[in-house]
């Protein structure tokens, strides 16, 4: 991935990956322009993880669609993905659904959303 492919979509939802792969996943999505779409639900990632996840978006990566449903991030990640969304051009959809995101959390989301971001689709379902 991190070579330049033209992979597309990648699918890694249901696996046992953890927030190790998350980074290294984020590293990797700086160096290519090609991914548009990443799953990562069903997995063991936590908001540790998706620190840097969100890094990477903020940095305008060109990854239009991101599910993390079924995770185990919290308010943190919905934090670090309302600053993100402001910086990124380019994600249109993210699922966030049964986690442990609460209204603190999502108070985050809309704020951002409010101001303006590029974000379509937002799932929250099943969250706290």
């Amino acid at each position: 991935l991190a070579k330049g492919t033209s992979l597309r979509k990648l699918y890694l939802g249901g696996t046992k990956i953890g927030d190790g792969a998350a980074q290294a996943f984020a590293a990797a999505l700086l160096a290519n322009s090609s991914l548009e779409e990443l799953d990562l639900g069903y997995t063991g990632i936590t908001d540790d993880g998706i620190r840097a996840l969100t890094e990477a978006l903020a940095k305008g990566i060109s990854l239009r669609k991101l599910y993390l449903g079924s995770t185990r991030i919290g308010d943190g990640a919905a934090q670090a993905f309302a600053e993100a969304l402001l910086a990124n051009p380019s994600l249109e959809e993210l699922d966030l659904s049964h986690t442990g995101i609460t209204d603190d959390g999502t108070r985050a989301l809309a704020e951002a959303l409010a101001k303006g971001t590029s974000l379509r689709k937002l799932y929250l379902g099943g969250t706290k």
